[in-house]
């Protein structure tokens, strides 16, 4: 697969809970028929499948770099954060629980031990 259409994937996958009209353009951008699917979803529809991975014992993982949480000064990325912070908090309270990547390692290889 090409850089540019795993570019085009992961940003299609970061839409899955966005508003409808940025996810039918992101539709656009994609060419797999099961991502254009799910990107037409109504938002509703699209963010029960976040609801199915945690009932299944999955791990939703929000992976960013610290340079887009700066984004050149305007803290963007932040404030974007902090939302996603807020709606996790508000749809699933203590369902979740916030860990770092070597958080999550160290549990991973403590379970396996």
């Amino acid at each position: 697969m090409s850089p540019a259409r795993r570019r085009r994937g992961r940003f299609a996958r970061a839409l899955l809970v966005g508003p409808d009209a940025v996810a039918r353009a992101a539709a656009a951008g994609v060419r797999r028929p099961q991502e254009v699917w799910l990107l037409r979803q109504p938002r509703r529809v699209r963010g029960s499948y976040a609801r199915e991975v945690l009932d299944a014992g999955g791990w939703p993982v929000i992976v960013t770099h610290w340079q887009s949480m700066f984004s050149n000064g305007t803290e963007t990325g932040l404030a974007v954060l902090d939302e996603v912070g807020r709606r996790v908090a508000r749809s699933l309270k203590d369902e979740v629980k916030w860990m770092t990547c070597m958080e999550i390692a160290r549990q991973r290889v403590g379970e396996r031990a």
